[in-house]
């Protein structure tokens, strides 16, 4: 009686996944380097000329249910409401 003989074949390695995992780590740790010599660059922000700070004031205005109109708690007509609003821009 004759068996089957089964060949055996070595396992192998893949080098060049190997290889490409490497590299990449080897980025990495290039790029972290630089990195921190990035952090020992003298540079001089600039910095601003006006120190005003602008304060924008909302303005309020309030429709009533009766058609009349209220701006700051005052009540307006609505016909002179632009003129109102100009005035307040200025």
């Amino acid at each position: 009686m004759q068996f089957e003989s089964f060949k055996r074949d070595t396992p192998t390695i893949n080098i060049s996944a190997l290889m490409d995992v490497v590299f990449i780590l080897l980025i990495f740790v290039v790029l972290a380097a630089n990195f921190d010599k990035m952090r020992e660059l003298n540079i001089v922000l600039p910095s601003a000329e006006n120190t005003n700070e602008m304060t924008p004031e909302a303005v309020t205005l309030t429709m009533m249910a009766d058609g009349s109109i209220m701006v700051f708690d005052e009540k307006i007509p609505a016909d002179a409401l632009m003129q109102h609003l100009k005035g307040l821009r200025a």
